[in-house]
């Protein structure tokens, strides 16, 4: 059995953006794919009949979405390299249609707006949305003249930022002072493209029915209140209206489901900004929003993984239900919702429903499922029965030492939580190994009994490696996740009393050489482990938090999370703020740790390590800081390929580094 190699991710499909066409006949998806030559990924269509699964486009990529146009024919924005002349200068958006028969695509039409997200209403008439500078409100329908002068005006500025608002930047888009989300109808008939809403109106969800569409957002010109209105704008008739103007609801998600709109949304009284959402329905006619169902269930899918890339669905509304992701302890599984707010689960079976679609008793879905990446599968409302219908991993796994996830129930403070440990390669009882403890993101995410890039390569070289899902984590209800105040406390104590079951368990682990990993929450929990214990090897902290105080000052969600999150502000008690930051207690470490951070990182920003490696520096802790240009806060999962790979050598020299040079692991 070869083991698992640091580079294997690149061997790996990501799968997303399923779709059936309109009659169900065939379905469409995006395989991404890492190209190492290019240091980027590479996106193309492809498509599912009775034939099976043939790629449709190569050199005309996809730039991450699509919809069915017709039955036959799938329209997407791109930037084909034989047709520059379609895409002027500036902030264009070229579209093609492509039949699913035919080899090449066909332009239909450019939007001057950049394009993010687009819905078919009816014939030749689009709802879209579109990223726009609400300091050039009218670019959309300026003549040439105009925008070249924009465009220049924009040019001569580029190496300034001016903030006068928050967030001014967000993870994965930079600097977003005056940038919005905006709502439009584009008729292709005349070419004209109308905005639904003003320059400064942040789109927060849309759906689309056969008789409207329903948006959610806000208009703001300092700080969002996250707090969305919802209009109504009738396909028929071309009217569009405020049809509800309250301050209540964060909206995360809408749907239609036939002539009803339900909303996937908080008003965050209960439990603060992490708490689960609940479902509304919303009659767009009556200009009614109601309960319809407070589940207290994670809506989407929260499971971490590492070879996901793209968009996915999490809720699609057919025959009077809809149908969600949720996820459940650790699982990510497909449930339905009825109008009358009857719930009930549809696919349960251990791993995680990531993408999905359905047509009549059919449904496809994107899933980890085996201790496999993802695969494509087929599911049957009328017998239950569900089969993998592509083998796209096959080849990257053949003859792969392959972890499976031993599970470990453990209990601490009366609550029973999961936990998995996977045996290292070659595993033999009657020898002794390194481990690696794993911390989940988050702090509302899960670990599960899946394939995780990572972990399996640390298998693969030789160690134990353990994780689990301590308070904190999604799955297990409102209380459960509520960690408001507690940070670095019960979760803290959760999170060693399942390493001390594991050493308990698994007598093969040497204690001396005993390791912890984590990134975002995970990172801040690192830096909290090596401030408060000294059992550890060696650490590695990735795009860490070290100090609430500075964190709710630049992180792009700091003003509402940090201050949520700690139960106070750095004005009246950054004392509680402080005692929660591990950079309280830096003096106290002695674990040798490898910091990793991104430069664009605005969720948990680069001087958050910064200030914890300073800290061990100061007090001759061995330390490490390695810096990634250009990458964000998702290094780990869409950084470049080649990015991706380095970051894996550093943590991987890092470790063996401490854990002797016995491990049989070391890669040539």
């Amino acid at each position: 059995m070869n083991k698992i190699a640091l580079t294997d991710f690149l061997n790996y499909k990501a799968l997303s953006g399923l779709s059936c066409s309109p009659s169900g006949s065939c379905a469409a998806f995006i395989m991404t794919s890492p190209d190492t030559q290019e240091n980027s990924y590479s996106q193309d269509l492809w498509i599912y009949d009775q034939e099976g699964f043939r790629q449709l486009t190569t050199a005309c990529s996809p730039e991450g979405f699509f919809i069915w146009d017709s039955d036959d024919t799938v329209l997407y924005p791109a930037k084909p390299a034989q047709d520059k002349e379609k895409l002027p200068h500036g902030h264009f958006t070229a579209c093609y249609r492509h039949n699913i028969h035919q080899p090449e695509p066909e332009w239909a039409f450019t939007l001057p707006i950049s394009v993010s997200d687009i819905r078919k209403i009816g014939p030749g008439l689009y709802f879209v949305i579109g990223k726009c500078d609400a300091h050039y409100p009218d670019y959309y329908c300026m003549d040439d003249e105009a925008r070249e002068k924009a465009e220049k005006e924009e040019k001569a500025n580029k190496d300034y930022e001016v903030m006068d608002e928050i967030p001014f930047w967000a993870n994965g888009s930079g600097f977003i002072n005056k940038l919005r989300k905006r709502p439009f109808i584009y008729r292709e008939e005349d070419h004209t493209l109308t905005p639904l809403a003003d320059a400064l109106f942040e789109t927060a969800a849309a759906a689309v029915s056969e008789k409207y569409v329903l948006f959610a957002g806000e208009s703001y010109d300092r700080k969002p209140l996250k707090r969305a209105h919802l209009y109504r704008y009738e396909i028929r008739t071309g009217e569009c209206r405020e049809i509800y103007g309250g301050d209540e609801y964060f909206v995360q998600n809408m749907e239609a489901v036939g002539d009803q709109f339900v909303l996937v949304a908080s008003t965050f009284q209960r439990y603060g900004v992490e708490e689960n959402y609940c479902f509304y329905k919303v009659d767009p006619e009556a200009d009614s929003v109601s309960l319809l169902a407070d589940a207290d269930i994670y809506i989407n899918n929260s499971l971490g993984c590492d070879c996901r890339y793209g968009r996915t669905r999490s809720l699609k509304g057919t025959d009077g239900h809809l149908y969600f992701i949720t996820t459940q302890r650790k699982t990510a599984e497909l449930y339905r919702l009825s109008l009358e707010g009857e719930i009930e689960p549809v696919i349960t079976r251990e791993g995680s429903v990531d993408d999905f679609d359905l047509f009549g008793d059919t449904i496809l879905l994107t899933g980890l499922y085996q201790m496999l990446p993802q695969e494509i599968y087929r599911f049957s409302l009328a017998d239950g029965q569900m089969e993998q219908i592509s083998t796209f991993q096959s080849p990257a796994l053949v003859d792969k030492y392959v972890a499976v996830p031993q599970p470990l129930l453990f209990t601490n403070h009366g609550v029973e939580m999961d936990g998995w440990v996977l045996l290292p390669i070659d595993y033999d009882p009657n020898r002794t190994y390194p481990a690696v403890l794993s911390i989940h993101g988050g702090p509302r995410t899960i670990y599960g009994p899946t394939f995780y890039h990572e972990m399996q390569m640390l298998a693969s070289a030789g160690f134990f490696v353990f994780f689990c899902n301590p308070e904190g984590s999604s799955g297990c209800g409102n209380e459960f996740g509520d960690l408001r105040g507690k940070y670095g406390t019960i979760d803290y104590e959760d999170i060693m009393a399942f390493t001390d079951l594991v050493l308990e368990l698994y007598p093969q682990i040497d204690k001396k050489r005993v390791c912890a990993i984590g990134g975002s929450y995970g990172g801040f929990m690192v830096n909290w482990l090596i401030s408060h214990t000294d059992r550890f090897a060696a650490a590695v902290s990735q795009r860490s938090i070290s100090n609430w105080v500075s964190f709710c000052g630049y992180s792009d969600i700091g003003p509402w999370f940090g201050l949520d999150q700690q139960a106070a502000t750095p004005y009246t008690n950054v004392e509680k703020m402080w005692w929660h930051s591990p950079l309280k207690y830096a003096d106290k470490a002695i674990t040798p740790t490898l910091f990793i951070h991104s430069d664009e990182d605005y969720r948990c920003n680069m001087p958050e390590g910064i200030q914890m490696y300073t800290a061990l520096m100061n007090h001759g802790v061995p330390c490490r800081f390695c810096c990634f240009h250009g990458e964000n806060h998702d290094l780990s999962r869409s950084g470049k390929p080649l990015h991706r790979i380095r970051r894996l050598e550093e943590i991987l020299n890092w470790l063996l580094k401490y854990t002797d040079d016995t491990t049989p692991c070391r890669e040539s």
